[in-house]
């Protein structure tokens, strides 16, 4: 018999409160060490991605929470917020002032409800 301790919804819960706690505290690299295991226990958790980008996006790093962000969506296409925080990390055109982001970042819903049923933008 193994003493290793039950991955259960309790056990992910103290690791969600670990990391958000050194989050809370500015320890970003050890809240992205307890996203990541939560990450290594549940590879499909949307949410730790999305927590755990939100670390990456407060040390810097945009490329890893773009990464992270995109993932998410991955997992949970319905997850506005990480469509939203994507898109905070793209680039702002020169010429405009506005963002790069084409339709492919809006969710279909979102471009039919824009465009009418059926309907597919072009960004």
């Amino acid at each position: 018999m193994s003493n290793l301790p039950l991955l259960d919804s309790q056990n992910i819960e103290v690791l969600y409160s670990q990391a958000r706690s050194f989050y809370s505290q500015g320890h970003y690299d050890h809240a992205i060490f307890e996203y990541s295991n939560i990450i290594s226990l549940r590879p499909d958790d949307a949410q730790a991605y999305i927590e755990r980008g939100h670390t990456f996006a407060s040390k810097g790093e945009k490329e890893k929470a773009f990464a992270d962000y995109t993932r998410c969506i991955k997992y949970n296409p319905s997850k506005f917020d990480a469509y939203l925080h994507r898109g905070y990390l793209s680039p702002v055109s020169p010429k405009t002032g506005r963002l790069t982001l084409s339709g492919r970042d809006v969710p279909l819903k979102q471009q039919e409800r824009r465009n009418g049923p059926g309907s597919i933008a072009n960004g």
